[in-house]
C-alpha cells in the first residue's frame, strides 16, 4: 500500500511525508523533486519557459509512475488534484490524505519564497485564497483531511498512523 499526501503548498506534505515514511519504515518520494529531475529545471522555470500545460503533462506522467510503486509515502504537488485521472491513479494505488492549513499559516510558511506560480504575484494573499477556494472540493476527495496549522510534522504523521489504524479496524 502507498500513502499519498495532497494539499496546498506549504501544508507540510514533504516534511510530514518524510516523518511518516520514517515512522512506518516506508520509502519516501516527492513528486515535485521527480518533476524537476525529469524536466532538468525548477518548477518555476517550467511554468515560465514551457507553461502550465507542459508542467501538468510531466506531472501526470510522474503520478502514473509513482502510483505503480509499492510501500511508499508520496508527497504530491498542490495542483495534482486538478486532474481527475491523477486522483484516480492515486486512489487505486493507496490511501490519499489531504493536509490543510489556514491561509495565514500558508502565508507565514511561504514568506520570502517565490519558487511557485501562486507566489509570483503582487497580492499573494488574494491569489492563494483564490487557489484554495478553487481546489477546496477537489482536496475533499481524499480519504481523510488533517489540519497542520501550528503543528509539528511528527505529530501530524502520528495522527495519520492513527487514522490508518482506525481504517484497518473498520475494515475487519
Amino acid at each position: 500500500m502507498n500513502i499519498f499526501l495532497t494539499g496546498m503548498m506549504a501544508t507540510g506534505k514533504s516534511s510530514v511525508g518524510r516523518a511518516l515514511a520514517s515512522l512506518l519504515e516506508m520509502s519516501f518520494v516527492d513528486t515535485d523533486v521527480l518533476i524537476e529531475e525529469e524536466a532538468g529545471m525548477a518548477i518555476k522555470d517550467i511554468f515560465e519557459k514551457d507553461g502550465e500545460e507542459t508542467f501538468r503533462d510531466i506531472e501526470r506522467n510522474i503520478i502514473r509512475r509513482v502510483s505503480e510503486l509499492n510501500n511508499y509515502v508520496v508527497a504530491t504537488g498542490g495542483g495534482v488534484v486538478i486532474d481527475s485521472n491523477n486522483m484516480t491513479a492515486l486512489e487505486d494505488s493507496g490511501l490519499v490524505i489531504c493536509l490543510k492549513a489556514d491561509l495565514s499559516e500558508i502565508l507565514k510558511r511561504t514568506a520570502g519564497l517565490n519558487h511557485r506560480p501562486p507566489l509570483n504575484v503582487d497580492d499573494r494573499e488574494a491569489e492563494l485564497k483564490k487557489v484554495m477556494k478553487e481546489r477546496e472540493k477537489l482536496y475533499e476527495r481524499a480519504d481523510a483531511c488533517i489540519d497542520t496549522s501550528g503543528r509539528k510534522a511528527n505529530d501530524v504523521a502520528k495522527e495519520i498512523i492513527e487514522i490508518i489504524e482506525g481504517m484497518r479496524e473498520d475494515a475487519d
